[in-house]
């Protein structure tokens, strides 16, 4: 009985100095946006060349164009961190996955080189790279070098892929492949990743054309990196007037680029959705216009506006929740986007593409007990629309509040005897102590839509609080009271 009385007034009081401004679901307008739909073209100045450089960078983070997964294999955990010279990571007992996806000429390229330059500090890791051809992944051509990292210093790793390999064991003209950095931290390491490069190169001059779907205010849509999980991938689908050939080319980071022999091209472009079902490929397209391209000596950008619209998330920054985006009307489950692990911050967008009249939101905290929140939104063809999402929050204590009490307990009969009265005194000794210094701590990390997130929650028992917080700062505050009967 004492217990719940402290944690309702610990609660209670913390509830008292937040703000109460809990809002979910609130949809009001945003820009005006012109529906002039269509595309347009500008030279780029550049000649052709015989060596061409298609990924070349030390920024390894989602806003670059990566995505990352991480496996535990313990409780030891790890760390991840961009800084100027690469990307810093440290820990152990951890397989971490980096991937980047890019288009390949598969008919014009001789060669096709990625590198890899990792520095090491201490003990030992492995290093595998991987290339994975085709659309879909699973079942996907493969090529890899795999290596153990065993002294410090900086190492080179070089993938080669067979051109003549690839174009024996593929009938097209373009291709996806998906270049994928594996390391496995066994014992405690602390590896950078200091460059990571894709080369190619051919017996003809090609030439450079630029890609970037982009919003109707002429914001390239990748420069929100929400839209790295729009599950409806931006497809051109480019048609070789002269050499009959025909190939898909699809969009996954800004300004997506490619190498092509001059000539005129026939271009469509709409939205394409994969997926497995019976144990067979599905391409879902959705046309939305066709237009046609002259590539000559001085390579071409393609600047391409569908009709779409952009939800912008009102939320408290550094929230960790995950959300997801649905056709409601849909006979079977379309997601428009899903992630799981999600970090509100300042800008927070998602794109719809105009195939959707009516979506439905829902968001679900990272905090035990607090339910899911959701919202259907009917699209507006004229405005861009503001998702408004407020939650509990204190600014100076950083905290997010959630407030969950059961007095079931408190509800039981109780006949006082005088052993019990005199035996309560250390539990509500250790009661007090308990709000002091925590009684469990835990971590764990995920990957997130900002990369690598590391979670502390620390345990405050039996008063109930639980505080939940990631490497940005950023807490979320449970009191979750005594829920047990």
């Amino acid at each position: 009985m004492v217990g719940v009385l402290i944690a309702l007034f610990i609660g209670s009081a913390i509830i008292l100095i937040t703000p109460q401004n809990f809002v979910f679901g609130s949809v009001s307008e945003g820009d005006e946006v012109s529906r002039t739909t269509g595309h347009s073209l500008h030279d780029l100045g550049l000649a052709g060349d015989d060596i061409f450089t298609l990924l070349d960078t030390s920024n390894l983070t989602s806003r670059a164009g990566w995505l990352t997964k991480v496996t535990l294999d313990n409780d030891y955990g790890v760390n991840a961190m961009q800084e100027i010279n690469g990307l810093n990571i440290d820990g152990a007992g951890a397989w971490i996955n980096l991937y980047y996806y890019l288009n390949i000429n598969v008919e014009d390229y001789d060669t096709l080189n990625f590198t890899l330059s990792v520095e090491s500090v201490q003990d030992e890791f492995i290093l595998e790279m991987n290339a994975y051809f085709r659309l879909l992944w699973l079942g996907s051509l493969k090529a890899e070098n795999r290596t153990n990292i065993e002294h410090a210093g900086q190492q080179t790793l070089t993938l080669n892929v067979s051109m003549d390999w690839l174009r024996n064991s593929t009938s097209s003209w373009i291709t996806q492949v998906r270049f994928e950095i594996w390391l496995h931290l066994e014992t405690y390491s602390s590896p950078v990743i200091r460059h990571a490069t894709a080369t190619a190169s051919s017996s003809r001059l090609l030439f450079p054309l630029l890609i970037d779907f982009q919003d109707l205010s002429e914001n390239s849509i990748y420069d929100q990196p929400e839209t790295r999980y729009l599950i409806r991938d931006p497809l051109i689908n480019i048609t070789s007037i002269s050499g009959n050939e025909t190939g898909l080319l699809i969009q996954w980071t800004n300004n997506e680029l490619i190498f092509l022999p001059s000539g005129n091209y026939s271009i469509s472009y709409g939205w394409l959705k994969l997926h497995i079902y019976n144990s067979k490929t599905h391409m879902n397209y959705t046309h939305v216009d066709s237009f046609a391209l002259t590539l000559d000596a001085a390579g071409r950008f393609m600047e391409i506006r569908p009709p779409i619209t952009r939800i912008d998330l009102d939320i408290n920054e550094g929230i960790l929740f995950s959300i997801f985006f649905e056709d409601p009307y849909s006979s079977s489950i379309d997601f428009i986007y899903y992630i799981n692990n999600y970090v509100a911050h300042s800008k927070s967008a998602f794109y719809i593409p105009d195939m959707y009249a009516t979506i439905r939101v829902e968001i679900t905290l990272k905090i035990p007990q607090y339910p899911s929140l959701a919202r259907t939104i009917d699209i507006d063809e004229s405005h861009d629309l503001i998702l408004h999402s407020r939650f509990p929050y204190h600014p100076v204590l950083d905290l997010l509040v959630s407030f969950h009490v059961s007095l079931r307990k408190a509800m039981k009969p109780f006949a006082p005897t005088g052993w019990t009265c005199r035996e309560r005194l250390l539990p509500t000794l250790l009661m007090f102590i308990s709000y002091i210094l925590p009684w469990a701590a835990s971590e764990q990390v995920v990957s997130s839509n900002i990369g690598v997130i590391n979670f502390s929650r620390i345990y405050f028992l039996p008063a109930g609080i639980e505080i939940l917080k990631n490497e940005q700062g950023s807490a979320i505050a449970s009191i979750l009271g005594i829920s047990n009967p």
